[in-house]
């Protein structure tokens, strides 16, 4: 059953770039000589290695061990010889790392199997995504077993579908190629949370996708596919919960509070992989795009993966390359070390031209409200901007600072150029420090 609706209030529509690197096809990135697997892929504690230098590891063999309710366990990657734990650079900073020398046997610890589901009980099914590792691999890898476990009663799940980040088509990718896996997941989460309604809710601006959702939910009467207008940051996971049903999310509370569990599509076919299929999590499609890459395409990749690795893979980056990016450009994180691994939240590596990269000197403020007239949570980013840059820390957090979600929208529409969302993260980061001391 397919919906249409506009959109979501405020927000903004940006050119996607998303032609770069989309299509039906991606490649198998080979595994490379050794692997470095942070212990910290996810929100929550690291977790802690259960394995030593000089160990032989199996392809999908846990490596690392969850820590308290709010972790991940994390799997090897590749076969091979752990040949040292360490410290070292990964997107979550200077974490545990695990460096596995890889025999590319692929010897697997695991046997791939076709389970029935439908036979098991909610607690079975949030225990083998739980071993499995599984997070939300959208972006943020919250720990799906624990998103899964809420003490309120469920009755909307909602698969974010919208990935309305410019430059980025790796759940496109998934949802041409795994539309099955998508649904399937959607449908074990339902089973789970025992919840009514299923809804997808994606972007019109991926009518191949949508085609093969379409044609994956025919005869599921319970699963609603929502088409909205493509819109930034359509994504985020308030408006996702505004957009399907209605409901507005208060501030500050999660979404089970109105009765919503909300995934990724990628996540939901890890979910398929781990509970029909026994496969752990230890890898996933990424894009790389941006004008600066030689190939751009998307990937299968092996976690562990080093950006150096991966870019060699590919070609490397052309001479014009001003800025690499791990995310889109929007909410993506710079970086310059080339040793820093791909991992569970990592959907896409871009790599910017000067020209693409190019910013503009910043101007004052000429208070047009263009930033309050997009922002999706209602702030007013001018203003704030202005308290934090003269110290009054106290009036940013009464002005609901933190509040913002950081989508960058407003610095990306302020014809002043002027850098507003960076200033929010930094404000937000004294705001805490503030508030600890």
């Amino acid at each position: 059953m397919v919906f249409k609706k506009n959109t979501f209030k405020q927000g903004h529509h940006i050119p996607a770039k998303k032609e770069l690197s989309r299509g039906n096809e991606y490649i198998i990135m080979p595994a490379p000589e050794v692997v470095k697997l942070s212990m910290l892929q996810h929100i929550g504690a690291p977790a802690n290695p259960i394995v030593e230098v000089g160990d032989y590891v199996k392809v999908g063999q846990k490596i690392g061990e969850k820590v308290g309710f709010i972790s991940a366990n994390i799997h090897s990657s590749v076969s091979g010889e752990v040949v040292k734990i360490e410290k070292s650079n990964s997107t979550r900073g200077n974490t545990t790392c695990i460096f596995i020398k890889n025999d590319f046997k692929d010897e697997l610890a695991y046997e791939l199997m076709d389970m029935d589901y439908k036979s098991m009980t909610s607690e079975e099914i949030i225990a083998i995504i739980d071993e499995a590792g599984i997070t939300g691999l959208g972006g943020a890898s919250f720990p799906t077993s624990v998103k899964l476990s809420p003490q309120e009663k469920i009755e909307d799940v909602i698969i974010n579908a919208a990935e309305c980040e410019p430059y980025l088509t790796s759940d496109d990718t998934m949802m041409r190629n795994f539309a099955d896996k998508i649904i399937t997941g959607l449908k074990i989460e339902m089973q789970v949370l025992n919840a009514e309604n299923g809804y997808i809710v994606i972007e019109d601006d991926k009518p191949e996708a949508i085609a093969k959702l379409e044609e994956a939910i025919n005869g599921s009467e319970n699963i609603k596919l929502v088409v909205a207008k493509a819109k930034y940051p359509q994504g985020d996971e308030k408006r996702i919960i505004q957009v399907a049903t209605g409901k507005e999310l208060p501030l500050g509370e999660l979404p089970a509070v109105v009765g919503c569990v909300v995934s990724n599509a990628t996540t939901a076919a890890a979910i398929t992989d781990a509970v029909v299929h026994n496969k752990p999590l230890y890898e996933r499609i990424v894009t790389f795009t941006g004008e600066a890459m030689n190939t751009k395409t998307n990937a299968l990749v092996r976690f562990g993966t080093t950006l150096g690795d991966a870019l060699k893979e590919l070609g490397g980056l052309k001479d014009d390359v001003a800025k690499l990016i791990i995310g889109g450009p929007m909410m993506g994180f710079a970086q310059d070390d080339l040793g820093i691994p791909l991992d569970k939240p990592t959907n896409g590596l871009l790599a910017l031209s000067v020209e693409e990269a190019e910013y503009p000197d910043q101007e004052p403020c000429i208070k047009c409200s263009a930033c309050v007239e997009v922002c999706p949570v209602y702030l007013q980013p001018f203003n704030l901007e202005e308290l934090v840059r003269n110290g009054d820390l106290e009036g940013a957090q009464t002005n609901d600072i933190m509040a913002c979600i950081e989508c960058g929208l407003c610095s990306y529409i302020c014809p002043s150029h002027i850098p507003l969302a960076e200033t929010f993260k930094e404000g937000k980061q004294m705001i805490r420090q503030m508030n600890i001391n």
